[in-house]
């Protein structure tokens, strides 16, 4: 979930092969710089994202394909919000690559997020679309139909 302009982890299911920052439930990471935090940010109408985000929200240490301002990000935000799914490519950090969907409530608007990390060396962006998305996107539409109230 959003918490200011960061994410912030609720649940955590530790890929043993996956080498990262010891992320546990209570973590947040910058919203600007992960697949989770971007779906939720371009969920935000202008106003929102502008109050948000700041420059301070852009850390000094990210990966080598963070875009470092907000004018650098609408456009990605914008394409996001189009096609209801978000990658990271190396930008939190470097090796590290996700994809990340939503989670509704029951009123359809988007509330949370769901994504899954791997090692940049074992999977490229495109395989990452290819191969995880849809499993990323269908787990998503089952827990947004439980969070709804509806049998999955």
């Amino acid at each position: 979930m959003l918490n200011g302009d960061r994410v912030l982890y609720l649940v955590r299911l530790r890929n043993s092969d996956l080498v990262t920052a010891n992320i546990q439930v209570g973590s947040t990471l910058p919203a600007v710089h992960t697949s989770i935090g971007k779906l939720l940010l371009a969920q935000l109408d202008q106003d929102e994202l502008r109050d948000r985000i700041s420059d301070a929200s852009f850390p000094a240490q990210h990966g080598p394909n963070a875009k470092v301002s907000l004018d650098e990000l609408r456009h990605e935000l914008a394409q996001i919000r189009e096609q209801g799914w978000a990658v990271q490519d190396e930008e939190l950090a470097y090796g590290l690559r996700s994809v990340a969907g939503p989670i509704s409530g029951p009123d359809g608007r988007v509330v949370a997020g769901v994504n899954l990390a791997v090692q940049a060396r074992d999977w490229s962006a495109q395989r990452i679309v290819r191969e995880l998305k849809p499993v990323v996107l269908a787990t998503c539409a089952e827990i947004s139909q439980l969070v709804s109230g509806g049998a999955a």
